[in-house]
């Protein structure tokens, strides 16, 4: 039910039918986002699931991971397609200023601080 930074970041290369969901704070969302998101604070999820189309996955995204994980199981309970950002922005961040840094080749190991969520991996 999650998904790690790097298998998103080639299924939006890829142009693979996403809806990507933020379900961070307005105020969050504003200091930084990836781009082409949908913006549904997981407080009004509930309300406004009719925005959520049924014919793509969603991709829950939050700041680590704990509310998007939140609204993917609800919107699984809704049978909608769902994963969950594993460790949230944090975590994409990292990974796109390692990508940016020429640090993943292609076809290469991922290294191993990429795939885990501990804070310790993340302040590499």
């Amino acid at each position: 039910m999650e998904i790690y930074p790097i298998e998103l970041y080639h299924k939006i290369k890829r142009k693979q039918n996403l809806f990507l969901l933020d379900v961070r704070t307005e105020e969050e969302y504003k200091q930084d986002h990836i781009e082409a998101v949908h913006l549904i604070p997981i407080n009004e999820l509930p309300l406004r699931t009719d925005e959520i189309p049924r014919n793509k996955i969603i991709i829950t995204i939050c700041a680590h991971g704990n509310r998007s994980m939140r609204a993917a199981i609800y919107l699984k309970e809704k049978k909608y397609d769902v994963f969950s950002l594993k460790c949230g922005m944090e975590a994409w961040n990292d990974f796109m200023k390692n990508k940016k840094r020429n640090c993943l080749k292609k076809g290469g190991i991922i290294p191993s601080r990429l795939l885990c969520c501990s804070s310790e991996a993340l302040s590499w």
